[in-house]
């Protein structure tokens, strides 16, 4: 049986224990295949083996940061997410890095057409990446700019476009779910101080979204491009209802629709 990692990072354990350095830390989404029976529900160490670099490693994860799939396109985007998010060195490698660029370029190629201006944030090509890796049957309006998709989504939720892989909606509209993306207005430079809100949209406005890649405990855990100049995680705290609390510039959920 086949798990998916369901937290920013997981070690590979080589005991059932933390009483040693781990083989390896393995990012959100990384595939691992279970070596025995299912660990139970108290959360036991889950004997598994996976693929690092083209290498099988064998090892113990602890159950309690694992999960079953979801589909194979959900499960797709949060494996890409993640694999950006380790290639950045967990949150760690900066983007004027020399290894930085090669993957900034892959990011920007994702957009058709889309010039490359040194003055534009690499953050929307960021997510454009990420979901044209996940194979989508569903259509997306690829973007260097947040807000072409968040028009696009919030247009086809209001007409019911089913056609559409995401539906921009209310953040109270929306129980949060893994593959979902959270959308943030921003301020400051050349942005301005003004306030956006979902009423503002169809329109450009300087943006921000990030995707949803684990929900622990009343917390989504989103992984974003060019946070912090890196590729990062970020904690939003959700309501007892599952939904994201109100506050920090969020303005929207994109509802998936896969």
């Amino acid at each position: 049986m086949d798990l998916r990692v369901n937290t920013p990072e997981a070690n590979l354990r080589i005991e059932p224990n933390t009483s040693k350095a781990p083989l390896a830390i393995l990012p959100v989404g990384h595939l691992v295949t279970m070596n025995g029976p299912l660990a139970g529900a108290s959360g036991d160490w889950q004997p598994c083996s996976t693929f690092i670099d083209g290498h099988q490693l064998n090892g113990f994860v602890h159950a309690s940061l694992l999960r079953t799939p979801i589909n194979a396109e959900v499960d797709r985007l949060i494996e890409t997410a993640g694999k950006e998010y380790k290639d950045f060195l967990f949150g760690k490698r900066n983007e004027n890095h020399p290894e930085s660029k090669s993957r900034i370029d892959a990011y920007w190629a994702s957009v058709p057409l889309a010039p490359k201006p040194v003055s534009v944030a690499w953050s929307a090509v960021f997510i454009s990446f990420v979901v044209r890796e996940a194979l989508l049957t569903k259509s997306f309006k690829f973007s260097q700019r947040h807000t072409t998709y968040f028009s696009d989504s919030k247009t086809a939720f209001l007409n019911n476009d089913a056609s559409r892989a995401y539906w921009a909606v209310r953040l109270n509209n929306r129980i949060l779910e893994v593959g979902d993306l959270v959308g943030y207005f921003r301020t400051g430079l050349a942005c301005g101080n003004a306030a956006h809100s979902y009423d503002d949209l169809p329109g450009d406005f300087c943006s921000h979204s990030d995707v949803v890649v684990a929900i622990r405990n009343n917390i989504a855990f989103t992984i974003g491009g060019n946070v912090s100049q890196t590729v990062k995680v970020k904690e939003v705290p959700l309501t007892a209802t599952g939904k994201i609390a109100v506050g920090n510039q969020r303005i929207l959920v994109m509802q998936r629709n896969f």
